[in-house]
């Protein structure tokens, strides 16, 4: 099974932005055997451990590259974080461009840790400075983003989506 059709089984005809999401984060969060150290494993090799076995061997990285491939196949863009949980390592997760009743805003998501929508400051150090959003991001972001100012990089903030 591909990411497309996997993300269309998860879903089923919901379209509240929250429950996609929800359901995303929910999956990938139930699915992940922890595996450490990780080495980022590609999405195909992810999917293919989930196609044979039912779950995925990884980390915080796995799980966050599976709830993006997610996101993406529905056409909710997301970028990596690049931060710090309490301890040694750094740590990654998910931003998520969601509608809101305003706009649009980024919603953290950590499938790793169990965060949707909110991280205690306490397990989340963010860096000063996240890589840009990557280029294959759909092009409503991109229009979005350049209609109100040219950003290259973000200091992140902790917000709930309202």
């Amino acid at each position: 099974m591909g990411i497309h059709e996997l993300a269309n089984k998860l879903i089923g005809s919901e379209r509240n932005s929250f429950k996609v999401l929800q359901r995303f984060y929910q999956f990938v969060y139930a699915l992940e055997k922890l595996e450490i150290p990780t080495t980022g494993k590609p999405i195909e090799q992810l999917l293919e451990e989930y196609n044979d076995g039912g779950f995925f061997y990884g980390g915080c990285k796995e799980a966050r590259d599976f709830l993006i491939a997610l996101c993406n196949a529905k056409g909710y863009p997301a970028k990596k974080v690049y931060g710090k949980s309490l301890g040694p390592c750094t740590h990654v997760w998910a931003d998520v461009f969601v509608p809101v009743e305003d706009g649009y805003k980024f919603f953290p998501i950590d499938a790793a840790l169990g965060y949707f929508g909110n991280h205690s400051p306490m397990d989340h150090l963010f860096f000063e400075k996240s890589p840009g959003m990557p280029i294959n991001l759909s092009s409503m972001v991109v229009d979005i983003v350049r209609s109100k100012k040219t950003v290259k990089n973000y200091k992140l903030s902790i917000e709930k989506i309202r």
